[in-house]
């Protein structure tokens, strides 16, 4: 557990952040979980040992999403004067931070915008975003896009591919 800066606690559904918010610290999560609230995008779910509210400290931004505790939770909240002397003092590594961030970064580029894909998209394309989220636990977007699905592919053979990989997960279809 890293103790920098302050240390903060959550309840469950307290918001740490807020989007539009000015960034002026990052955390790291100690304990707990945290979802990043994306409008229209996926949800991120932030375990324990990871950081989040980066990009927008470092680039000097305004936050981009909202982030709220799922769990009760334990933050260390991290300034960006905190960040640079952790790297300078070889307390963070700085390629596991650019590493952490790219996957975070990754993972945001990847979360699709639902409510686009009912207006345009093709039965392959709805089908790789259910294998995405299915690969990635998110099954509130797997279901909204298995309702797309249903309403405009139904005799699709990607919608019938996506419910037999459903299935064979144990998901409920």
């Amino acid at each position: 557990m890293v103790v920098l800066g302050n240390i903060l606690n959550f309840k469950s559904n307290d918001f740490i952040y807020l989007k539009n918010s000015s960034a002026l610290n990052c955390y790291l999560l100690n304990k707990g979980q945290v979802v990043l609230l994306h409008k229209g995008l996926a949800d991120i779910i932030i375990e324990p040992g990871n950081l989040f509210g980066l990009y927008s400290l470092i680039n000097g931004s305004l936050r981009r999403e909202s982030a709220l505790a799922i769990t009760n939770c334990e933050v260390c909240e991290i300034s960006r004067n905190d960040l640079k002397s952790l790297i300078i003092n070889r307390k963070i590594n700085p390629k596991n931070l650019m590493v952490q961030l790219i996957s975070l970064c990754k993972l945001a580029n990847k979360c699709l915008d639902t409510a686009s894909l009912e207006t345009t998209s093709t039965p392959e394309i709805i089908y790789n975003a259910v294998i995405y989220y299915t690969n990635n636990g998110h099954k509130r977007n797997v279901y909204k896009l298995i309702d797309i699905f249903k309403t405009s592919y139904s005799s699709s053979e990607f919608y019938q591919k996506a419910l037999r990989i459903l299935k064979d997960k144990g998901w409920s279809v």
